[in-house]
Formats: structure tokens, sequence, C-alpha cells
């Protein structure tokens, strides 16, 4: 599988990469999977994050419109 990172990934809309590169990726400004453990639900339903077999995959563009939307609630808040 081609996990290579890309650069500018507004460039490239609705592209889906697997959560352990997204975090080496440094574009993560939380730690995922800490998000995911409290706020899994939330994240699924805006669809920031996708379940495909034993892997999580992110949309980055829905990430943060989810951080943005779910931010100033802080990390361990019930969503």
């Amino acid at each position: 599988m081609d996990t290579q990172i890309d650069p500018n990934p507004s460039k490239t809309p609705n592209t889906l990469i697997p959560l352990p590169t997204f975090k080496k990726s440094g574009r993560c400004p939380l730690e995922p999977y800490h998000l995911l453990f409290h706020h899994k639900e939330s994240l699924v339903e805006s669809g920031a994050f996708i379940k495909f077999g034993k892997r999580w995959l992110v949309d980055e563009f829905k990430f943060f419109d989810w951080l943005r939307e779910h931010g100033e609630k802080g990390s361990h808040h019930i969503l």
C-alpha cells in the first residue's frame, strides 16, 4: 500500500489517509488516538474518521471542520 503523504492536501479533496500516516505527517495538531477514544461517535458521524476493516482512515478536511465545530468543548467533553 502506498503511504506517501501529499504535501498539499488542499489540492486533493476527499482523500482518505490511514490514521497512523496522518499522525506522523505533522498536520494533526492533537493526538488522534485520544480523540478517537473520547469522541469516536461524533468523529464517525461527521465523516472525519472512517473504519475500514481494522484500519481507521481520516478525511483531513472533515477532521478540521469537526475540530473547529467541537474544539471549544475540550478533549473529554461528551459530544
